[in-house]
């Protein structure tokens, strides 16, 4: 079995299955949005074109001066979606089927560090690339920090592969970067950091398309 069969496999039953079955209770813990979050969205052009990719149940996608797409791989997720009246797409983070160069910006918060291997995090960052405008667009991405604050009851003790609980009962693997680690990422696919910053157990970055001479 070759490595892209395999990591396949594995997030589809450490990540997908996993969110198809905690989505009703996620859904009904996961209801507002992080500050940053907000900051970034409403410093955006009004009319933005935004997609979100891995949008959960959508409570990131309620800023009615914008237009958002969500994309993620979960049925139950797309499913609440629709039913809250938001536009979304069933896809994984790979290969996501939209036009070049159409989004204004693009949110991804706390979806990237579900992908287990080096070429799906850069595939993933290179679909990114190939939806934002060249020129203008921003992404806006999240990932799980080895620092994790007391409430969260979560404690890595080192970087790279774990499973986490879901109260006690399931397990959803993440994976815990580097900094220059997953700095390393971005630049191998042509992409500048314009802010990082660390909160409540987040890294925290704004993301253009480096510009080339």
């Amino acid at each position: 079995m070759n490595s892209e069969i395999f990591s396949s496999i594995f997030e589809k039953k450490n990540v997908k299955e996993i969110y198809e079955i905690i989505a009703p209770h996620f859904n009904v813990t996961r209801i507002y949005t992080w500050s940053w979050v907000d900051s970034f969205i409403n410093n955006l052009p009004k009319g933005s074109f935004i997609y979100d990719i891995g949008c959960g149940n959508g409570r990131n996608m309620h800023f009615e001066q914008h237009t958002f797409i969500g994309i993620d791989n979960c049925e139950k997720f797309i499913s609440m979606c629709r039913e809250k009246n938001l536009l979304v797409q069933l896809a994984n983070m790979t290969k996501i089927n939209l036009p070049d160069s159409s989004a204004d910006a693009i949110i991804c918060i706390a979806v990237f560090h579900h992908l287990s291997t080096y070429e799906n995090r850069i595939k993933a960052l290179l679909e990114m690339k190939r939806l934002i405008k060249p020129k203008t667009g921003k992404i806006l991405l999240s990932v799980w920090s080895i620092n994790q604050p007391l409430k969260t009851r979560i404690t890595f003790n080192n970087y790279g592969h774990h499973m986490v609980n879901w109260n006690k009962k399931y397990k959803r693997y993440y994976y815990i970067f580097q900094i220059n680690e997953i700095i390393s990422l971005f630049e191998k696919v042509g992409l500048k950091i314009l802010k990082h910053k660390y909160d409540c157990g987040n890294e925290i970055f704004i993301l253009y398309i480096e510009k080339k001479n």
